[in-house]
């Protein structure tokens, strides 16, 4: 650990790995050498030593989870999901290894199976904001736009700050062009987390469609103050500046 303070990453991982040499099941330590594989930027070694390790402790949900994480590092995501299958059988109320698995599932486009990883998640460690939310996301990617909607008001109703499920909502509308209702709810957002810059762009892009230009160039005017420095929302700024006839506020 004084190793690990002094940020000495190889001896303070050259010790811990001697702790694991003495008790197989010193969590803490395995945890602390995956963390100074992490450090230095040694993925395919942490890969190694976690294959090495589960030879010897074949049933450790722990070291299987760290090395689908690993996978996930390398985008060897049919490996990651193995790995955490292999943590969810070693452990089967293994709440991270679902959760990973369900992502996983859902960047390899399986949403359905993605769904389903995350209801288990619910029954094990009961309702949450951002459970409903994933639901709600991949049911959208499916077309089933009812349960959809269910799900991502689901999440803001277990959660009435959670602007992420307020900004889901309000893209939902969007993409079935109902600009109002997508205004109404992205406004949600915003009240919750007014410093995001992301919101306001959606802000603006659905005013502009709205033809509300000026409420568009606000939008722009906040995500450049919320940190957005890109050409291009700079340009976007500068021609609804001018064809508002703003030309002087144009120049900046």
């Amino acid at each position: 650990m004084e190793y690990l303070f002094l940020e000495d990453y190889e001896e303070a991982k050259f010790h811990f790995m001697k702790c694991i040499e003495l008790d197989l099941e010193d969590y803490s330590s395995l945890y602390n050498i995956i963390y100074c594989f992490d450090f230095l930027d040694e993925t395919q070694k942490a890969i190694d030593y976690l294959i090495s390790y589960l030879d010897k402790n074949p049933y450790c949900e722990v070291a299987w989870h760290q090395l689908g994480k690993q996978y996930l590092e390398t985008n060897e995501l049919e490996k990651a999901l193995t790995a955490f299958d292999f943590a969810i059988i070693s452990d089967d109320t293994f709440v991270g290894a679902y959760l990973e698995k369900a992502k996983v599932l859902e960047n390899l486009s399986r949403f359905r199976e993605s769904i389903e990883q995350y209801k288990i998640l619910i029954a094990i460690e009961g309702s949450t904001a951002f459970s409903f939310l994933k639901i709600g996301c991949c049911y959208a990617k499916i077309n089933k736009n009812d349960k959809a909607l269910k799900y991502l008001f689901k999440s803001v109703k277990e959660d009435p700050a959670f602007d992420k499920g307020w900004m889901e909502i309000a893209k939902f509308y969007y993409h079935k062009k109902n600009n109002l209702k997508a205004l109404f709810y992205v406004n949600k957002a915003i009240d919750i987390d007014e410093y995001n810059s992301q919101y306001w762009l959606f802000y603006s892009k659905i005013n502009k469609y709205l033809n509300y230009f000026d409420e568009a160039e606000k939008g722009l005017k906040q995500a450049i103050e919320f940190g957005d420095k890109s050409i291009e929302t700079l340009i976007e700024r500068v021609d609804i500046l001018i064809k508002l006839g703003k030309f002087e506020d144009a120049k900046f």
